[in-house]
């Protein structure tokens, strides 16, 4: 993969940023990457690296939430993972890398506007609900790593509270991406690439998920997530409009 040094520098700083989002808010960090670092990298080449960094900040961050997840919902979540990230990566091996990337964009811009909207539902989560959850959640991250804030609009449009909501998207994402690692690898997309990538952006995402996490026990988790939504709408729209001009 041939980056050059802006480029490489760039990567490393969203990297950083997207980590600190990631630690506060439990979701995050692959919608920022993916729709900013899209632009000089093929979705293709970031959807395999974005899944081994997020199984290593799950884990990082998992003890902190273990009990905040409900795991009767959590495993029928990942049941409908498992049935939309193959299909979500079939897609991805299949359109072309322009349509992806406005695909996930106009996916993180509208995911950003009914978190910022504050929805609601008005319905717990039922099993074909939590299914269905799971379903889109998968197909979301099989496509371009964004089904983690598909998950939080639907937890958050229910009766999931905050801390629920980020406990259950820190416990799906260590199983659903270890589960696309391996779907990746039968695709062919891991390589040597994948390899550096991840060795690259290890120290800045660890040194994010320490800042946020240190900024999530000491802030107001509201005015986080106002700046982060507002963050991932304006990426969104330079991710479509790049898109469509290039």
């Amino acid at each position: 993969m041939e980056l050059g040094n802006s480029e490489l520098i760039a990567l490393l700083a969203i990297m950083f940023v997207a980590s600190v989002a990631r630690g506060y808010a439990g979701f995050g960090s692959s919608a920022i990457v993916i729709a900013s670092a899209s632009l000089f990298i093929a979705p293709t080449k970031l959807v395999p690296v974005l899944y081994v960094l997020e199984v290593g900040a799950s884990i990082a961050m998992f003890p902190s939430v273990r009990r905040d997840v409900d795991y009767p919902i959590y495993w029928r979540i990942l049941a409908g993972c498992a049935i939309g990230i193959p299909l979500g990566q079939f897609l991805l091996t299949n359109w072309p890398a322009d349509t992806v990337r406005i695909a996930l964009s106009i996916a993180v811009f509208v995911c950003a506007v009914l978190l910022w909207r504050g929805i609601r539902l008005g319905f717990p989560m039922t099993i074909p609900f939590a299914l269905l959850t799971g379903f889109l959640t998968g197909l979301g991250s099989g496509l371009a790593v964004i089904g983690g804030m598909v998950m939080v609009v639907i937890l958050y449009a229910t009766d999931f509270g905050a801390a629920r909501t980020r406990a259950m998207c820190i416990a799906v994402f260590l199983a659903m991406y270890a589960y696309g690692i391996g779907v990746s690898a039968l695709n062919g997309l891991l390589t040597a690439e994948t390899v550096w990538l991840v060795l690259l952006l290890t120290p800045p995402l660890l040194a994010g998920l320490w800042i946020g996490q240190r900024s999530y026990l000491a802030t107001t988790p509201e005015r986080f997530r106002q700046f982060l939504l507002v963050f991932l709408m304006a990426l969104a729209l330079v991710g479509v409009v790049r898109a469509i001009i290039l």
